[in-house]
C-alpha cells in the first residue's frame, strides 16, 4: 500500500479532514480521510499505510470535539445490517481490534468470518482487489475501500442546525458522553507516529458560528481537557484550532463542513502556519 515517493504529508480522519484539506494545494501531501471514519479505523489504516511509506514525516488528523463523542461509536456498534463504514475496514484489524470493534449484530459475525477466513463476503466492497488479485493485475491505492481522498466540495446549504447536533451529542434528547473507544486510539495513534519518528498535527477545521454556539458545554471542556492534557504528555504533538476561523458564509458547505472555497483558504494558511 504505496504512496508515490515525493509525498510527506499524509491527511486522515473523517470528512471534516475529507472536505478541508486540498492536497492539490498542500505540496507533497496526500489526502485519504473517510467520511464517518472512527478514530479506531484510523488508527489500523495509518499503522498499514506507514509499513510501506517511510519517507512520511507529517500526518495530518482532524480533531474535534464530535471526534471525543459517543455519536462517533455509531458506525462501528450499528446494529444495521450495513454499517457505513464497518466492513470497509475490517480486514485491517487485529485481536484487539476486532475485541474493541464487537457488537452483536449480524454484520459484525459476517466481518468476524470475513476476518478470520479471508472471505470477501461483501463484493461491493471488495470486487476490485478480488477482481485484481485473481487476474495478478497491480492493486492500486484506491482500490481498498477505506481509502478516501480530498472531496472539494461545491455544497452551500444551510439545513436544520440540530441535525448534526444531535447526531454529535445526542441520543433522543439524551446527551451522549465521551467515546473511551475514540480517546484510547487517539493516543494509538499519538504513540504510533511517535514511534515512527513522525510529526502529527491534530486540527480542528472550521465550524460555523450557529454549530459552534450549540456544542454542548461538556463537550467543549473534554475537547479543551483532552487538548491539555495531549500536550503535557506528549510536547511534540502539535495541536491547531481553526474551529473559529472568521470564514464568510459562502465558505461553508454546511455548518461544519466548508465547501472547496472554504478548503482553499484554510489549506493555504496551513501552508503557512507549519512551514510547508
Amino acid at each position: 500500500m504505496r504512496l508515490g515517493k515525493d509525498i510527506s504529508t499524509l491527511i486522515i480522519g473523517d470528512s471534516h479532514a475529507e472536505t478541508t484539506f486540498d492536497d492539490n494545494i498542500i505540496p507533497h501531501s496526500k489526502n485519504i480521510a473517510f467520511h464517518a471514519e472512527h478514530y479506531l479505523f484510523t488508527y489500523y489504516k495509518l499503522k498499514k499505510i506507514l509499513e510501506g511509506n517511510p519517507q512520511l514525516k507529517i500526518i495530518i488528523l482532524s480533531y474535534g470535539a464530535h471526534n471525543l463523542s459517543q455519536g462517533a461509536d455509531v458506525t462501528i456498534f450499528s446494529l444495521g445490517r450495513n454499517s457505513r463504514s464497518f466492513a470497509r475496514y475490517f480486514m485491517l484489524l487485529d485481536k484487539e481490534g476486532v475485541t474493541d470493534t464487537y457488537s452483536p449484530s449480524q454484520n459484525w459475525r459476517v466481518n468476524y468470518l470475513k476476518w478470520k477466513l479471508y472471505i470477501p463476503f461483501q463484493l461491493k466492497l471488495e470486487a476490485k482487489l478480488l477482481y485484481k488479485t485473481v487476474l495478478h493485475k497491480p492493486i492500486k491505492l484506491h482500490d481498498f475501500p477505506f481509502i478516501g481522498k480530498f472531496y472539494a466540495s461545491s455544497n452551500h446549504a444551510f439545513h436544520d442546525v440540530r441535525e448534526p447536533i444531535n447526531g454529535h451529542y445526542f441520543n433522543k434528547g439524551k446527551l451522549l458522553q465521551k467515546s473511551n473507544l475514540a480517546i484510547k486510539y487517539l493516543y494509538k495513534i499519538i504513540e504510533l507516529c511517535e514511534a515512527n519518528n513522525i510529526k502529527l498535527i491534530l486540527i480542528n477545521t472550521p465550524l460555523h458560528l450557529e454549530y459552534r454556539k450549540r456544542i454542548p458545554e461538556y463537550f467543549t471542556k473534554l475537547y479543551t481537557n483532552t487538548s491539555i492534557e495531549i500536550t503535557s504528555k506528549h510536547p511534540t504533538i502539535k495541536i491547531i484550532d481553526y474551529s473559529e476561523e472568521m470564514l464568510p458564509d459562502s465558505a461553508f458547505g454546511d455548518y461544519h463542513h466548508v465547501n472547496s472555497i472554504g478548503a482553499a483558504k484554510v489549506s493555504k494558511k496551513l501552508i503557512k502556519e507549519i512551514g510547508l
